[in-house]
């Protein structure tokens, strides 16, 4: 046998081997989602379990068990400082998706200001809902975004006397506006009169972001100087939202609306990546940054 056939040979050999090891390690991935949807049928019950196979195969599921599953075929072939950093990477990236710690940091972020949910009893003179709340349809209708609940609440509280006047903020970002564009403050109005609050009992003030709107608010002493005001935003963003409030001088009562944590029953799909724990988390960041930069 010549030199050239034996390193044919030796290179078909390593290509078979390589494709056993990527079978190996294929098959003790899908044991990983496998075990969980396991669990979860054990632990929760089928609808459980369901919900977690499901997750299993989103794409961000998927491309944590393939780096993972990268990281375990290096260090099988002794490339462990690369082999390592990928399984680290994964486990991280899993970890730090997962609803469990999601809602884990969600909840240290609301719970850090007492919400003062106001009743007819204690009305108050004015509230000021911060913009963030709504969108625009492509046929250019406003509409309720994810963090709705702060135009929910405001509406539920004036119908139920707890409130006399709103007073919505918000301006279109630059670069994000065009003829058609509505600021948030405006958007929320529409919202407001179409869901019967009285057109003359709402103010809109600009800023295109919590720090300007505050000091839009406090060059209006009309509107809540010597007046009971209440501040309505996200549970995650009334901490950063009442030190800006008060950096103003402004004394105004925490009304928290649009709550992320979640304290229903620890259940399996918990465990599982997710999407939108991501974006959980990725709020919580933003939060955070905020406050350490004063913003």
């Amino acid at each position: 046998m010549t030199r050239s056939s034996s390193a044919d040979n030796f290179s078909d050999r390593r290509r078979v081997g390589l494709f056993r090891q990527f079978i190996r390690l294929a098959f003790f991935l899908s044991l990983l989602p496998a075990v969980v949807v396991a669990y979860g049928f054990y632990q929760d019950g089928r609808s459980i379990a369901e919900k977690v196979a499901t997750s299993a195969v989103m794409p961000l599921s998927m491309l944590i068990f393939v780096v993972f599953g990268l990281g375990l075929f290096f260090i099988r072939n002794a490339k462990w400082s690369i082999g390592l950093g990928l399984v680290f990477l994964a486990m991280l990236t899993w970890i730090g998706t997962s609803p469990i710690v999601a809602n884990w940091v969600m909840d240290d972020l609301e719970s850090r200001v007492q919400s003062q949910l106001p009743t007819a009893k204690d009305q108050l003179d004015c509230v000021v809902v911060l913009g963030g709340g709504t969108g625009m349809t492509p046929d250019l209708r406003p509409q309720f975004a994810s963090s709705g609940d702060r135009i929910g609440l405001a509406i539920r509280l004036y119908h139920a006397g707890a409130v006399k006047n709103i007073i919505v903020t918000g301006t279109a970002q630059l670069g994000t506006e065009n003829e058609h564009t509505k600021d948030p403050s405006s958007q929320s109005k529409q919202l407001l009169v179409e869901s019967n609050v009285d057109e003359s009992v709402i103010t809109m003030i600009q800023g295109i972001n919590t720090t300007e709107e505050m000091r839009s608010l406090k060059a209006r002493p009309e509107l809540w100087q010597g007046k009971r005001c209440g501040l309505i935003t996200s549970a995650f963003h009334l901490p950063r939202a009442m030190r800006l409030a008060e950096a103003q001088g402004l004394s105004l009562i925490p009304i928290a609306a649009d709550y992320r944590s979640n304290r229903s029953r620890f259940n399996s799909r918990q465990l599982m990546p997710s999407g939108d724990a991501l974006n959980t988390i990725e709020l919580a960041i933003k939060e955070h940054l905020g406050m350490l930069l004063g913003r």
